[in-house]
């Protein structure tokens, strides 16, 4: 339901069928109910995983457990040439579980104009190592 409430009428119209839930006593249930039940409920959770505007849903992420991941341990910019590089290192442990960096979406201000400039990085599996980028 909370997932249906957050999704757009695009989003809601390419969510896969939810499995019918029935109500029996526990003394009514068989193995074989129980592993349908199961069954039914993968291939939904897995029909919305492969779709990656769904999975990022919050109700999608706390259903699989996922945490924000912590705050950079640092940014620094370094000048080359006519250009800046910018590196980011990660915070928190690096081992933690249920916490991916897989994206990092970065906003420059130039303080003197106001100037704005905004990009993302994706870092697929490498979010847990420095990330450096080179800026214009």
């Amino acid at each position: 339901d909370e997932l249906i409430r957050d999704c757009s009428g695009e989003e809601v119209a390419r969510l896969p069928v939810s499995p019918r839930w029935s109500w029996l006593p526990s003394f009514t249930q068989t193995t074989e109910f129980l592993d349908q039940q199961l069954q039914e409920l993968q291939a939904y959770v897995t029909a919305i995983v492969l779709q990656p505007e769904l999975v990022r849903h919050a109700a999608v992420q706390k259903l699989l457990g996922v945490k924000p991941p912590d705050q950079p341990a640092g940014v620094r910019v370094v000048p080359r040439n006519e250009e800046h590089e910018l590196e980011v290192r990660p915070g928190g442990d690096c081992e933690a579980e249920g916490r991916p960096i897989d994206e990092y979406r970065i906003e420059i201000v130039h303080l003197d104009t106001g100037s704005r400039h905004s990009f993302s990085r994706d870092v697929g599996t490498t979010g847990r190592a420095p990330q450096r980028a080179r800026i214009g």
